[in-house]
């Protein structure tokens, strides 16, 4: 503690009598502690008041032969008063169970009217301590995709304490003063987006405070949020290949815990739950439920909670168990014709299979039809007359069949079809083929030609001296001749042309002295 003793003088000259008083100037003492100020006066045996005021307002006074605390004080009960009325006087306080509040200046003067002398001492009180807890983390409820999601504590002491937080995802700090009087603050941690991912995880602080005194506290952030289903991918549908071991699990994830149920085709369904965390997962043995005439029907599972409410519907199918179906047969002229009812498989397509059956029940022929027929003839001249009974089955249409396919198996007419596409694209192909290397040698003979002496072919008569005119008139008009394959006459005698057996034109004779065609 720190103590300095502070001393008042106050002196009358013409009696040479002084007043004094002293008192600590500071104390300091810990919360819940209990402390005494004391103020000494020597004044001598003459009439003098005293008066000890705390933040301005009194608390205390009295004289040469009294001291006593006023009725009314902010300590209450907690405060009391003494004095020592020996040569040196003394005039105490004593406060018990310091409360921070109770920091504060406390003001004391004396005052002698006879002599017009007085004199006075402060004291500051500080009381120091803590952290203490004033509000603690409780299980903290937040939102999924909640922003800004604010934890607080109240910490008490003095020195304000010091906070560090811990917690797995992003966070920021910030101190508000609750009750600056009382060395009350509060800290809040902000969570700048809340996730599902966050729940369970453990929040938790640290304040360090006076004397390096520690208080910590944790909780665990508790993020509600609607139901979903999570884990693997929900499927639409699911198809069973074996209906005495179908069974259906699915997950549901959701804060709080959500209530699942489950119904097929009408009927509720029993689950077994299995939970971790906030993931539950739900299984069903559904062989009770799937019998023919729900096959295809919805199984719908709903998950509630307060913060909302999913629905899964998903289609079940499964391979139905052979069903005999009554039938008629008759036969009319050549044939055999026999006819039935489809029975109840839900939503789930069949086929039929129909045995053409001898007198001792033995098959003479089978046939698979599609379920849109409900009926089949037969005119097979051995079938009808060796058939006595027959005999329909609704089988699982695994495979979906054309009407009369006697295997169950794609249908021929299919077939069929697709080879006649696949041919016909083929010879397209050959043609478009054909045609372009046509054409490819053709153009490629002509460039050849080209290259060659004007049109291809050497000179007709190299002997001959050419008139004047150019070239090119004379061979263009061999060429048209040669092209053709004919002898003209334009306005000459005659022209023979000598064909080599590779179908060129060897020399072109010019039978009159006409310089255009001889230059031909």
């Amino acid at each position: 503690m720190l103590n300095i003793a502070i001393l008042s003088l106050s002196c009358y000259i013409n009696y040479v009598s002084c007043l004094s008083l002293t008192s600590p100037a500071i104390i300091e003492e810990v919360v819940g502690r209990s402390v005494t100020i004391t103020y000494v006066t020597d004044f001598g045996d003459v009439s003098f008041t005293f008066e000890i005021y705390y933040n301005n307002s009194q608390i205390a006074g009295g004289g040469k032969g009294v001291f006593s605390k006023t009725p009314s004080t902010p300590f209450g009960n907690r405060l009391r008063t003494s004095s020592s009325l020996q040569s040196q006087k003394k005039y105490s306080l004593h406060i018990d169970d310091l409360k921070y509040n109770d920091t504060g200046s406390f003001f004391a003067q004396i005052k002698s009217f006879d002599l017009n002398l007085k004199a006075n001492s402060t004291t500051k009180l500080i009381i120091y301590g803590g952290p203490s807890i004033i509000s603690n983390l409780s299980s903290s409820y937040a939102s999924d995709n909640e922003t800004n999601f604010e934890v607080s504590i109240v910490l008490q002491g003095h020195p304000k304490p010091q906070v560090t937080w811990e917690f797995a995802g992003n966070k920021n700090v910030r101190v508000e003063t609750f009750d600056e009087n009382k060395r009350k603050y509060k800290y809040i941690l902000t969570i700048p987006m809340i996730t599902r991912e966050m729940n369970g995880k453990v929040l938790s602080y640290k304040a360090v405070g006076y004397n390096d005194n520690e208080v910590v506290g944790s909780t665990k952030l508790n993020v509600t949020y609607s139901p979903t289903f999570c884990g693997a991918a929900v499927k639409e549908g699911i198809e069973f290949a074996e209906v005495a071991s179908a069974m259906f699990t699915t997950h549901v994830c959701g804060n709080p815990m959500p209530a699942v149920s489950m119904e097929f085709g009408g009927q509720s369904v029993v689950t077994v739950l299995h939970a971790e965390k906030d993931k539950y997962q739900y299984s069903v043995n559904l062989t009770p439920y799937l019998i023919p005439s729900r096959c295809g029907n919805v199984l719908t599972v709903t998950a509630k909670n307060n913060k909302g409410e999913r629905t899964s519907r998903i289609v079940l199918k499964y391979k139905l168990s052979p069903i005999p179906i009554n039938s008629t047969m008759r036969k009319v002229g050549s044939c055999i014709d026999t006819n039935w009812s489809a029975p109840n498989t839900g939503d789930c397509d069949v086929s039929y299979k129909v045995d053409y059956l001898d007198g001792n029940n033995v098959t003479i022929y089978s046939k698979v039809f599609h379920n849109k027929e409900l009926q089949a003839s037969s005119c097979d001249e051995n079938v009808v007359s060796n058939t006595i009974s027959v005999r329909v089955t609704a089988v699982s249409n695994d495979t979906k069949v054309e009407p009369g396919d006697g295997d169950g198996k794609t249908s021929g007419k299919t077939v069929a079809v697709i080879v006649g596409i696949v041919v016909a694209v083929v010879v397209v192909i050959i043609i478009v083929v054909a045609f372009a290397v046509y054409h490819y040698k053709r153009n490629s003979e002509k460039d050849s030609e080209k290259q060659s002496t004007g049109s291809g072919r050497r000179p007709l008569n190299e002997e001959t001296p050419f008139p004047r005119r150019s070239d090119a008139d004379g061979y263009a008009i061999a060429d048209d001749l040669i092209e053709n394959n004919v002898e003209r006459k334009n306005n000459t005698e005659g022209i023979s042309l000598a064909q080599l057996d590779d179908g060129t034109y060897d020399q072109l004779e010019v039978m009159n002295d006409n310089p255009y065609i001889k230059n031909g």
